[in-house]
């Protein structure tokens, strides 16, 4: 994560020095620009996390149903078995 922020922070002075190079002459514009920019990129982790923790959440509940089904398997075989 460490990695990560770094290249975040090296990117986020990247697009700085771009933006004054873009907007040079109007501060305002090139601020709008920045925190758009730094938005962004707030959205996209935001939302790689979420992805994240849904594949997470996801997986496990397909390990529940596959228990549970492998058990209703089992009492279905020994209920034929039975009969």
């Amino acid at each position: 994560e460490d990695m990560i922020e770094a290249e975040q922070e090296e990117q986020a002075l990247a697009v700085a020095a771009s933006m004054v190079k873009l907007y040079g002459d109007d501060p305002d514009k090139a601020s709008r620009q920045m925190k758009r920019s730094m938005y962004q990129r707030d959205l996209t982790a935001i939302n790689d996390s979420f992805e994240k923790k849904l594949e997470g959440q996801r997986f496990n509940h397909e390990q529940v149903l596959r228990s549970k089904l492998a058990e209703k398997e089992k009492e279905k075989e020994k209920k034929e078995l039975r009969e």
